[in-house]
């Protein structure tokens, strides 16, 4: 104990010699999400969520990962959260986005108490399963920024005379995540933000841009070069303003003669910044039906990374319907649906 006393007192004159002044953090904001089975799954096993960190949520196409995402981050503005939607695949829209709250507690249906009688006397207590404290309700837009691509005037360096000339053109990743990364250093209320950019897959980088259809290797790898300085910035910025910023990421097949050819776009950085990684899968039978009309899915997330206290490969099914919200259930309940 001494000798570790001794070095922190060491490094402690070391910094103060440089001049830095560190401020010591760690997580101290967290969001209990309040539903049996899901904390493991995205953070701490008892806190749930913590701020200042980075998820990537991953899976195959039209598997509900946007849908869920979009339910989580109502679930945080109910904390007090800002979200800011980086919609890079320009898919936002109005009315589904007011549904996708979660569903009411089956308990005490949204009032968050519940009444036990104990000897004959009625006792009334909060409910420990509920997660509403009113009618469920998806994203609140006064607390949303919402930032797509668009068609605007930006300043270009031309490469053979380095002169800056205007263009219009289609704002590429590298302005649309600066506006991003400007969001995160607002000031909220409640100082607590809630970041998604929707997807990585969709980002047009601006080497990707310039060289066109026709562009070679090295555009191919202008976005995974890219995501490492992006994440890089990012996975600090989460940390200084408090802010939980969630990556929503595609699975792609590749030409690997061996081993798993599946992989997620944008290089290694997105998997290896983030300190959890959850993928959504669908279940057999996954299509919810009434009188023969798909009214939603079902299907399970799965924690393959988790560095926040919660439990790698812990799971939790979830029902998701179209017009309505996102319930979380056990993946035995799903089975037993099938059966």
């Amino acid at each position: 104990m001494r000798k570790t006393l001794a070095n922190a007192t060491k490094l402690a004159l070391i910094r103060k010699k440089l001049g830095h002044a560190p401020m010591i953090w760690k997580p101290t904001t967290w969001l209990d999400t309040k539903v049996a089975g899901l904390n493991p799954v995205l953070g701490h096993r008892e806190k749930g969520i913590p701020y200042g960190r980075m998820m990537e949520v991953f899976g195959w196409s039209s598997q509900g990962k946007s849908s869920i995402v979009m339910s989580l981050a109502a679930l945080m503005q109910r904390d007090g959260a800002f979200v800011v939607l980086g919609d890079i695949e320009n898919s936002f829209e109005a009315d589904y986005a007011r549904a996708r709250g979660l569903v009411q507690c089956p308990v005490c249906k949204g009032t968050l108490f519940v009444q036990s009688k104990v000897k004959g006397k009625t006792t009334r207590k909060e409910c420990t399963n509920c997660v509403f404290q009113e009618e469920p309700s998806g994203l609140d837009f006064d607390r949303l920024m919402v930032i797509k691509p668009y068609v605007g005037e930006f300043k270009d360096v031309d490469p053979d005379t380095k002169r800056v000339k205007k263009a219009a053109r289609l704002a590429n990743a590298q302005e649309l995540c600066a506006e991003v990364e400007e969001a995160i250093q607002l000031k909220v209320p409640q100082d607590r933000k809630v970041i998604i950019l929707d997807s990585v897959a969709a980002m047009l980088t601006a080497g990707e841009q310039a060289a066109g259809l026709n562009g070679g290797m090295r555009s191919n790898m202008e976005l995974p070069l890219f995501m490492g300085k992006l994440l890089r910035r990012w996975v600090g910025l989460a940390q200084v303003h408090n802010a939980i910023i969630i990556l929503v990421n595609q699975l792609r097949t590749g030409p690997k003669s061996y081993g798993n050819p599946d992989y997620t776009p944008g290089g290694n950085a997105p998997s290896f910044y983030s300190h959890t990684r959850i993928q959504v899968k669908r279940i057999q039978g996954s299509r919810i039906k009434d009188k023969g009309r798909t009214i939603g899915i079902k299907g399970k997330l799965v924690c393959i990374k988790n560095k926040t206290g919660g439990e790698e490969g812990a799971e939790i099914g979830f029902r998701l319907l179209f017009a309505g919200g996102l319930e979380f259930v056990t993946v035995k309940s799903l089975q037993e649906d099938a059966e």
